[in-house]
């Protein structure tokens, strides 16, 4: 019974977590969490490309690409390729 007792005993004991492993993996969970939370750098839009819109094209339409196109680059300083592509999902022809 000793021996069963004493086989038992240590192979729980590599198990159990330390103090040392905790606190590791903490720190690599809160890390993990934030470089997440670091990769969302979009812009909060308070209006203020509307704003721009309405000066770059007085009758600005979203839905016309050219116009989608002009003032995204203009705006939101963006280039042709991303915002011809922005525009599309946005749902503009």
């Amino acid at each position: 019974m000793r021996l069963m007792e004493r086989t038992v005993g240590a192979n729980f004991r590599g198990i159990r977590p330390t103090v040392e492993r905790v606190m590791r993996r903490l720190a690599l969970v809160i890390a993990m969490a934030l470089a997440v939370s670091a990769c969302n750098q979009a812009e909060e839009t308070t209006g203020s490309i509307d704003a721009c819109a309405r000066n770059v094209l007085p009758s600005y339409n979203p839905k016309v690409l050219d116009q989608c196109v002009a003032v995204c680059k203009q705006c939101e300083h963006g280039v042709t390729v991303t915002c011809t592509t922005a525009c599309k999902l946005r749902g503009a022809q």
